[in-house]
């Protein structure tokens, strides 16, 4: 049977479709499994049919050498899966053998890993690789990027991810083969070598670099970036022990979105306060090594271009006087007048993230000041709970008496909880309350680190009804668990 949906409309709707439902669509016709197939395959899904893709003579090899790849079915498969691979984590190919085959030597492994290298050079067209190495404790050495169909297979590649422990050589081939890079992600424990540095220089559009820094002994990596300073828009920044001179981050001018993660505070961070970035529409600050001292400056020079903002609740103060644009704003309360000053001069405010501590303002106050002085803009209300105690009742002490004002768009809520707390009783007949007067949209509840989903929908007062759905949409009365 033809569908009756064109082949470009139903791959974008695919896209979006999660992966149970995707294996669905594998057993409703042809059509469809050349659709989600191609999806599901963009990493490998099932080892056992991934080895059964390797060529006769790899197998005939690997058999002279005593492995046997065991097959998934008699009958010949029906795609060559490999084809279809879009991003590659090197670990995964050479530990991913130990899911279904026994545990060789280390000289049998790796030639697993040469002929499965050999497979993915020649048929897959890869978009992403994954080769971070840092703290593994096994690698195996084969030099893939020599073998046959190694341009082709790396000549798309528009996502990086490695470390600094990278090999030089692969690296310096690399950046032969592929120049268009556009996301960028860096483990860095030592100097990056040449040819990690040739690799980085040649990119001609790199938009996004994420970089990690270990320890003080990390510090060519600065001058490098100098190299992509015209095309960055994005700059993720984290420094367990370390932490640059600061001002090269002005040579950016025009970069978007800055987030910088520090663990502990360090002088090279007062330059941060000089640099201007007139490009700058979304920052994140985070982590006990960022003093407030130096952050108010570079808020105040950048706050009123910001739209997005993450924080601490030290720079509330700074976020009232000089952020009047901001759509999203995550911080924390300790003061329900300063939540609410802030609510007032936030106007244009569409997600409000609040992080709860046990000696914060509580989520009960939070959403009752959202209620009542929240800009009509306000759609979306985040709450991120951190209790000590891990069975903690949320929204317990939840009030019937909240002042909704003159809000008339309802609002929604999602709340992220450690694992084992969720919401009370009390808190659920509340929530239940406002959803049916239309105050509340939706409610979610999310459980870290498990996330599995289940749909309760309100019946009569009091009551509830679950049920766990393929595709999870969130509608005016419904409350979403996911726990």
């Amino acid at each position: 049977m033809t569908s009756s949906i064109p082949q470009e409309c139903l791959e974008m709707i695919f896209e979006f479709i999660d992966r149970q439902f995707l294996l669905s669509c594998l057993l409703v016709n042809r059509f469809w499994c050349n659709i989600s197939v191609r999806i599901l395959w963009r990493t490998i899904l099932n080892y056992k049919t991934f080895y059964a893709c390797l060529p006769n003579e790899s197998k005939l090899l690997l058999q002279e050498n005593g492995i046997i790849i065991p097959t998934p079915t008699s009958r010949p498969l029906l795609f060559n899966y490999v084809e279809f691979i879009k991003k590659l984590k090197e670990m995964t190919i050479i530990l991913g053998h130990s899911k279904i085959l026994p545990n060789y030597p280390i000289n049998k492994r790796a030639l697993i890993v040469q002929e499965t290298f050999k497979m993915i050079m020649k048929h897959a067209s890869l978009k992403e690789i994954d080769i971070k190495t840092t703290f593994s404790f096994l690698t195996i050495n084969v030099p893939y990027i020599t073998f046959p169909g190694a341009n082709l297979c790396f000549q798309n590649l528009c996502k990086f991810v490695g470390d600094s422990s990278t090999n030089s050589e692969f690296c310096s081939r690399l950046a032969d083969i592929c120049k268009d890079i556009k996301k960028f992600k860096m483990e860095i424990a030592e100097d990056i070598n040449e040819g990690m540095k040739k690799f980085i220089s040649v990119q001609r559009n790199i938009k996004e670099f994420d970089i990690l820094l270990h320890n003080n002994r990390c510090t060519n990596i600065v001058p490098t970036l100098m190299n992509i300073a015209d095309t960055l828009i994005k700059l993720n920044f984290e420094g367990l022990m370390f932490c640059p001179n600061m001002t090269f981050i002005s040579k950016f001018i025009n970069l978007r979105e800055l987030s910088i993660i520090l663990s502990y505070d360090h002088e090279n961070l007062s330059a941060l306060q000089y640099v201007t970035l007139p490009q700058l529409k979304r920052l994140s600050l985070k982590g006990a090594g960022i003093p407030r001292d130096y952050l108010s400056r570079f808020l105040e020079n950048h706050g009123r271009n910001l739209d997005k903002l993450t924080c601490d609740n030290t720079l509330n103060s700074v976020i009232i006087n000089y952020c009047p644009k901001l759509n999203f704003l995550c911080t924390s309360f300790y003061e329900e007048t300063e939540l609410r000053f802030l609510l007032k001069n936030c106007e244009k405010l569409t997600t409000l993230e609040v992080d709860c501590y046990q000696s914060s303002l509580n989520e009960s106050r939070v959403l009752a000041s959202v209620a009542e002085v929240g800009a009509s803009t306000l759609a979306e209300l985040r709450i991120n709970k951190n209790t000590i105690q891990r069975d903690a009742q949320i929204f317990s002490d939840l009030s019937e008496d909240i002042n909704w004002g003159e809000r008339i768009a309802p609002i929604s809520i999602i709340l992220n909880v450690e694992e084992g707390s969720r919401t009370s009783d009390q808190g659920r007949l509340m929530i239940e309350k406002y959803i049916s007067l239309d105050k509340i949209k939706s409610y979610e509840e999310i459980s870290l680190p498990i996330h599995v989903g289940s749909i309760i929908t309100p019946t009569v007062p009091g009551g509830w009804r679950t049920s766990t759905p393929s595709i999870s949409l969130t509608t005016p009365g419904t409350i979403i668990i996911q726990h």
